[in-house]
């Protein structure tokens, strides 16, 4: 996930300052903690849902994500980086924008 969100910084031409939010698959705070120490985003900025809901597989993103927007965590114009892997040699990030209604 770490080599993905350095992929993702520098295809957008961002650096780990630009990025307000951290939200990784929520496997493990371990995981998620190696990650944002790679990455070079402070561990502060990550999104962690792990102890409301634990491992939720493909689901943990969207609920972390929809807990934070719940909480008021994420503010117009905030960009998270998104990460995941899954079984085998699969994984994804994206860069969103926050955007209210």
């Amino acid at each position: 996930m770490s080599e993905a969100a350095r992929d993702a910084l520098s295809a957008l031409n961002l650096t780990p300052d630009d990025i307000d939010w951290l939200l990784p698959h929520q496997a493990n705070a371990r995981i998620i903690t190696a990650v944002a120490e790679h990455t070079g985003i402070a561990a502060d900025r990550a999104l962690l849902d792990m102890a409301e809901t634990g491992n939720t597989s493909a689901a943990s993103i969207p609920i972390t994500l929809g807990r934070a927007r719940e909480n008021d965590r994420l503010k117009e114009g905030q960009r998270i980086m998104m990460l995941a892997f899954g079984a085998g040699l699969t994984w994804a990030c994206q860069v969103w924008r926050v955007r209210h209604a």
